[in-house]
């Protein structure tokens, strides 16, 4: 059987191959596509560097917290980047 882990880090290889197809086609969100998946990938890191070195079992788990907010909002700094650039955001 399968944890939950392994499938989010399944689900973001998967979201990351999909965003390197649609880069390859020339599609306009095959690089918002590839950059959730390298995001995804590079939290699911995060949690298995923690998970190794016993962050969670020592009580320290708000750091990982804090961690996962500073890298939602540079996501989603980087998203409204992205699309003001690309006019999304233009009426």
């Amino acid at each position: 059987m399968i944890d939950q882990y392994q499938l989010l880090t399944i689900i973001g290889i998967i979201i990351l191959v999909v965003g390197i197809a649609l880069l390859a086609t020339k599609r306009k969100s095959g690089f918002l596509a590839l950059l959730i998946g390298l995001l995804w990938l590079l939290t699911m890191g995060i949690y298995y560097a923690f998970a190794y070195t016993g962050v969670y079992e020592t009580g320290l788990y708000p750091v990982a917290n804090i961690i996962g907010i500073v890298i939602l909002i540079v996501g989603l700094g980087a998203v409204l980047y992205y699309w003001s650039r690309s006019g999304a955001l233009r009426r």
